[in-house]
């Protein structure tokens, strides 16, 4: 049966052991039974810490380490904004339905 305990949660705190008590507290568990991880570079976090964390005996762990998030430009595989990699949409100037 699916616990979402058992999946990697984001904790925000003013400092990185505030954000890791939150964790400790939603896990119930200690530090030491947690993989925790600070992630680089963060925006919107007003001076605030972001941790990741998850139990080290989850099945998600297993060997692999914990996902940090990425910043928005990664996510989208470093493309431009609304650009399509190759592909492009017919329009007026391209012969597309634009007429």
């Amino acid at each position: 049966m699916y616990d979402p305990k058992s999946e990697a949660r984001e904790f925000i705190g003013q400092d990185a052991a505030e954000a890791t008590a939150k964790a400790c507290s939603y896990f119930a568990l200690a530090a030491d039974a947690l993989v925790v991880r600070e992630p680089r570079e963060v925006s919107g976090l007003a001076g605030r810490v972001l941790v990741v964390a998850q139990p080290r005996d989850s099945r998600q762990h297993s060997g692999e380490r914990a996902r940090e998030p990425r910043a928005r430009e990664e996510s989208r595989g470093g493309r431009e904004r609304g650009g399509r990699e190759g592909r492009e949409r017919g329009g007026r100037d391209r012969g597309g339905r634009g007429r």
